[in-house]
């Protein structure tokens, strides 16, 4: 319709642009997406985890998993790592155990 294109054209384009550069002139880097890499890759292991977590053992599991790998972050050759791996092994066993 005419009316429409008019409306997009008109209108709706040099709103969007007046208020893009208005919010580019007051946050000039909030357009700007920072990530470091060192946060990404647990926030993207963490994105492909959370879907596979579907009953109590495994939400158990991950729940003591995450508590101590943040309590033993300070271990050498990242042993907190290993230690959280274990622990979440062992959660996740017995709370299975207990539901069987």
């Amino acid at each position: 319709m005419v009316g429409d294109d008019f409306l997009r054209v008109w209108v709706r384009e040099p709103a969007r642009a007046g208020l893009r550069e208005e919010v580019t002139a007051l946050l000039p880097n909030a357009l700007e997406v920072r990530i470091d890499p060192e946060f990404a890759a647990p926030l993207a292991f963490i994105a492909m985890s959370v879907p596979l977590l579907r009953d109590r053992a495994m939400v158990g599991a991950a729940i003591a998993a995450g508590i101590v790998v943040i309590a033993a972050q300070g271990l050498p050759l990242r042993l907190g790592l290993v230690a959280a791996a274990l622990t979440g092994i062992a959660v996740g066993l017995l709370l299975e155990r207990k539901r069987a």
